[in-house]
């Protein structure tokens, strides 16, 4: 990007058009040089309701595992109640358990609405990515066979022997 005076003065505007002509010549070469790549990009399918009970069992295993008295840790030793607001959704609403603004029962289903809201938008950006052009290959939950076949497939058929 050269300043408009450039263009002004006769030398500084042959330097300009030699940088532009060697920048793209340069950029095609590099281009060539890159090798292609080919993404296998993998999605995890589970029934709806499948998805809400393992958030909600997740869920129960952060708590019982010690992320209130994570979050209570934290704010003993200097950090403010606002900026454990900024650490997560789950420190958010425990933070505010731990300030009395809200009760247990209320922290966990609000905290299962907000991370069932999120799995939503995740399947959403998914299925953006397919309307785009994306090859999503889904596999059916924890189908770990059917991922190991789906990745040896792809390495055999799309990596070049270097």
């Amino acid at each position: 990007h050269h300043n408009t005076t450039d263009l002004l003065d006769r030398n500084r505007l042959i330097r300009a058009i030699e940088i532009a002509e060697y920048t793209e010549s340069h950029k095609l070469e590099e281009e060539e040089e890159r090798p292609e790549i080919v993404p296998l990009v993998i999605g995890i399918r589970y029934e709806r309701e499948m998805i809400r009970q393992r958030i909600r069992d997740r869920l129960q295993e952060r708590l019982e595992s010690g992320m209130i008295d994570e979050v209570k840790s934290l704010h003993d030793s200097g950090v403010s109640w606002d900026k454990l607001d900024f650490f997560g959704l789950e420190y958010r609403y425990v933070s505010s358990y731990l300030q009395g603004k809200i009760r247990y029962d209320e922290m966990c289903d609000t905290l299962a609405a907000k991370i069932n809201q999120f799995s939503k938008r995740q399947v959403t950006w998914f299925r953006r990515m397919e309307r785009r052009g994306t090859v999503i290959q889904w596999i059916d939950g924890a189908d770990y066979t059917q991922l190991k076949d789906l990745v040896s497939k792809h390495l055999l058929l799309n990596v070049n022997e270097r």
